[in-house]
């Protein structure tokens, strides 16, 4: 058979295009083609609020209200021993009738409670601890209170007349300090100093 050289030219490019794999002109099956590439997935953004903290507030500072050392009361006055505007005195003296003796400063604290414990006058206390009746008298234990709630006031002392009553508990009484809770006083006036602690150093 003989072929005519526009058929065997035909055949040969038939043959070509079978050899070869890729011969579709428009076919788009190839996996690594960019046409047939899906974009990359991209996630939507997210905005948030930034995160801040809230400013920073002090504390309100709060101020103590003075406490008041003698506050009146319905029968008389209460006092405050560590609300005192000046250091108590407190001494003991020697001599033939020693005594303890302990009091406000009436020009700083606006008042005067004075204690005086004698230890050889008043019969029934001679400077022992313990819980003992007021009484400024020789048969008594020789334990007497001056009140004048003014101080360097006009009124007087009401304790002056030396008839004062009620009793006190004597935790310490020494050359280092005192420690006594004043249960009660009653003034003849029908005053009272209601109970209240006595605690300092010498």
């Amino acid at each position: 058979m003989v072929l005519t050289r526009p058929r065997v030219a035909l055949l040969l490019a038939a043959v070509s295009c079978l050899a070869v794999t890729a011969c579709d002109s428009g076919s788009s099956s190839d996996p690594t083609s960019p046409a047939s590439t899906a974009p990359p997935a991209t996630e939507a953004p997210t905005t948030e609020a930034p995160t801040t903290d809230p400013p920073a507030t002090e504390a309100p500072t709060t101020v103590a209200e003075p406490v008041d050392p003698l506050v009146p009361t319905a029968t008389g006055f209460a006092i405050n021993w560590e609300a005192l505007n000046s250091t108590p005195f407190y001494g003991e003296t020697g001599g033939a009738d020693p005594y303890f003796n302990i009091h406000t400063v009436p020009a700083g604290d606006g008042f005067l409670f004075s204690l005086e414990l004698y230890t050889v006058y008043g019969t029934a206390w001679s400077g022992e601890l313990g819980t003992f009746d007021i009484g400024c008298a020789p048969a008594s234990t020789g334990i007497c209170v001056h009140f004048d709630p003014d101080g360097p006031g006009p009124l007087g002392n009401l304790g002056a007349d030396f008839l004062a009553t009620g009793s006190l508990t004597i935790n310490q009484l020494d050359d280092f300090g005192y420690d006594i809770v004043v249960h009660e006083v009653v003034f003849t006036d029908g005053t009272t100093i209601t109970e209240f602690h006595m605690v300092g150093l010498r």
